[in-house]
């Protein structure tokens, strides 16, 4: 539950806080793809009200590895992914004797991308994991935002 806290208040602090009545989709959950209308969101999950009308709840962690960027200047994507991979390769808790790290565009509406992005990391205790992955996803805000584009 700690987990899900502290990753819920990082995907807050990284401006994937969505507002009520906003319509959002996850789409890489075990289950399959989840997409609803926002009727309340919290530090630990949000809930979506489905098509069908039935509540869904999900944990804020699921927000984690997702970063929503709308973007002015589709052209300038490519530069974003590049830097933020880039900035992956060079952390020294990336494992990179694997897969390599990934940031890729997995939706694209309008002027908005949603981006997702991953890595192998080393072995490290729990506290430290949840400290090197909110210390990325900052890290690939402030690119995001280095390039003119709004988080959201």
């Amino acid at each position: 539950m700690l987990s899900n806290i502290l990753e819920g208040f990082a995907a807050v602090r990284l401006g994937k806080h969505f507002s009520i009545g906003d319509i959002i989709e996850v789409g890489w959950l075990q289950a399959g793809s989840v997409k609803g209308q926002v009727i309340k969101s919290g530090l630990i999950t949000t809930t979506l009200l489905s098509e069908e009308s039935s509540p869904i709840l999900v944990a804020n962690y699921a927000f984690c590895s997702q970063i929503f960027v709308q973007v002015d200047e589709i052209e300038k994507i490519h530069e974003i992914s590049e830097e933020i991979i880039n900035m992956m390769k060079s952390n020294s808790n990336v494992y990179l004797k694997g897969k390599q790290p990934y940031c890729q565009h997995s939706k694209l509406e309008g002027y908005c991308i949603e981006l997702t992005l991953g890595c192998y990391l080393k072995k490290m205790c729990e506290a430290e994991l949840r400290l090197v992955k909110q210390d990325i996803l900052l890290q690939s805000a402030q690119i995001i935002k280095k390039h003119g584009a709004t988080l959201w």
